[in-house]
């Protein structure tokens, strides 16, 4: 796999919404903002914003503060690949009252709009330009297809990232029934990321990914541990790199997956520092979680430490892991 390279990140998280507001909170050791919708400043046009759902506004946001904090601009050929486990689901609700009621409006091309996942791809590549390869995937891992596009030539620079929306029934429904010690939360991350050397300044290089099925969503509590040990240790020593990474960011949600979790990867690798804590700050961000992930461990390679909120110390690489909805698991080794 061809190493490629993060140059510009752009974050909406209850830690703040641009990589040094996160980066601040985090070595400051701030308490996390308890809002249940981050505010932002959108970008769009306040015609358009009105006529834009809020998941997709969120998407633009990201991907615009990406190139802005990678000091570029998006080209025809930039490509856009995004991921989200439950998508605009707020506009899909309003629309799906609109339906029960025989709503008049019901055929607008603007009520309907904003159900479908692929309208923020849409947003971004009208706002910004992009023409290149586009596709918005369901639970999946953006950050290795996107890898894998570079790698095959088909594009220069990605725009890549994960949106997740707050939603009140939703979120509700998720605490009363699966109760977590971290709270469900929104966010938002896009990357911009190229092949190594298109832009002089970089966050880290992303050397590989591997990734596997683990039976169930973890927060879920429907893993099958026995399935989970087999396929994580086997997707683990399917990349050799793996074992150099001196640290590791694990999913870390602070349920009983995470003992299986450290357990597998101490077995496989051998004991390596463990980045904890980060979804005690930003919560379980769902759809986007392994993206946060990836976000944080980006901006620990280019800083240079782990700030102490987190375990404190230096790594020049970190293997960073996550899961989604569909209960596929990832893997994917940074190294500054």
């Amino acid at each position: 796999m061809k190493n490629v390279d993060i140059f510009g990140i752009g974050i909406l998280s209850s830690l703040g919404s641009a990589p040094r507001e996160v980066w601040g909170s985090l070595t400051e050791n701030k308490p996390a903002n308890n809002e249940r919708k981050i505010s932002f400043s959108s970008f769009l046009p306040p015609a358009k914003k009105r006529r834009t759902d809020r998941f997709s506004d969120m998407s633009v946001y990201t991907a615009v503060t990406a190139l802005q904090d990678a000091e570029t601009v998006a080209t025809e050929k930039t490509g856009t690949v995004y991921t989200t486990g439950y998508g605009p689901l707020t506009g899909n609700l309003a629309f799906a009252r609109k339906v029960a009621l025989g709503d008049p409006d019901l055929c607008s091309p603007t009520a309907f709009s904003g159900t479908v996942s692929n309208a923020c791809v849409g947003q971004i590549c009208m706002n910004l330009g992009c023409k290149g390869p586009s596709t918005v995937l369901t639970s999946s891992n953006n950050i290795g297809y996107t890898q894998m596009l570079l790698s095959s030539g088909k594009a220069n620079d990605v725009l890549t990232g994960a949106t997740e929306e707050y939603n009140e029934e939703l979120f509700s429904a998720l605490s009363k029934q699966y109760p977590l010690s971290v709270e469900y939360a929104e966010g938002a991350v896009s990357f911009l990321i190229g092949a190594s050397g298109l832009l002089p300044e970089k966050y880290c290089t992303v050397v590989d990914f591997a990734e596997c099925y683990v039976g169930g969503y973890p927060p879920f509590g429907d893993v099958d541990s026995d399935l989970a040990k087999k396929n994580i240790e086997q997707a683990l020593l399917s990349v050799p790199e793996f074992k150099e990474a001196e640290a590791v960011l694990p999913s870390d949600a602070g349920i009983p997956f995470d003992e299986t979790e450290k357990e597998i990867l101490f077995s496989a690798l051998g004991q390596k520092k463990m980045i904890s804590g980060v979804k005690k700050r930003l919560g379980e961000t769902l759809g986007c979680a392994y993206n946060m992930n990836v976000a944080i461990a980006a901006m620990i390679l280019k800083n240079g430490r782990i700030p102490s909120a987190l375990g404190g110390g230096t790594a020049s690489s970190v293997l960073v892991t996550g899961y989604d909805l569909s209960g596929s698991y990832y893997m994917t080794l940074l190294k500054k």
